[in-house]
């Protein structure tokens, strides 16, 4: 990923949006408005200075996405919507990156509505999108299994847990979310099974 001002980052919190770079780091601002630095000696790793930005991954979080399939990517990525939409109001999580409509009204922060009551929201809306996805429609009347790659109904106590999970404060975010049972495991090079 190249950094630029307006750039949007997957932090292990939630997306962070670049507002300067700099010599000696870059500033970022989080879904809550606080301003970050971050040095260029914490990015894991720097790799390259392209047309004046610089190239950079965030290790620890691209690992474990890495190892994930298509499916359960992209099923880590609709929990991540979902959680960031309770939370800011926004699928994304930040006001930069607004899609048409949001923020949605009822899970705007300024609101003030308790986790609760946005997580029986949610359940309800994630109840309506199940029921207008076709093929999870045409696999449950087949009887076979609903495909893992969407979210589908959730509880309102899933939801919750979603919630707690999301903000820890460490190993949050979006690896809190991520389903680790569909990690791909790796064996060691040249280790040997007796």
């Amino acid at each position: 990923m190249t950094l630029y001002e307006g750039a949007s980052i997957l932090f292990p919190e939630g997306p962070r949006v670049v507002v300067a770079v700099g010599p000696f780091g870059y500033t970022v601002r989080d879904v809550t408005g606080g301003v970050h630095e971050v040095s260029w000696t914490d990015v894991q790793p720097a790799r390259a200075i392209v047309d004046g930005r610089v190239d950079a991954v965030a290790e620890s979080l691209m690992a474990v996405l890495s190892g994930l399939s298509d499916d359960a990517l992209q099923e880590s990525l609709d929990k991540l919507e979902v959680v960031l939409t309770m939370r800011t109001g926004f699928a994304r999580g930040h006001p930069a990156l607004a899609r048409p409509g949001e923020p949605y009204s009822l899970f705007n922060p300024d609101r003030r509505v308790s986790d609760s009551k946005k997580c029986e929201a949610m359940a309800k809306i994630l109840a309506r999108e199940a029921l207008l996805d076709r093929r999870r429609q045409r696999n449950m009347e087949a009887g076979k299994a609903t495909p893992r790659a969407r979210v589908g109904a959730v509880s309102q106590r899933q939801l919750m847990n979603w919630l707690s999970d999301f903000d820890r404060p460490i190993n949050g975010g979006l690896l809190a979310l991520v389903d680790k049972r569909r990690v791909r495991r790796h064996s060691a090079f040249g280790s040997s099974r007796s």
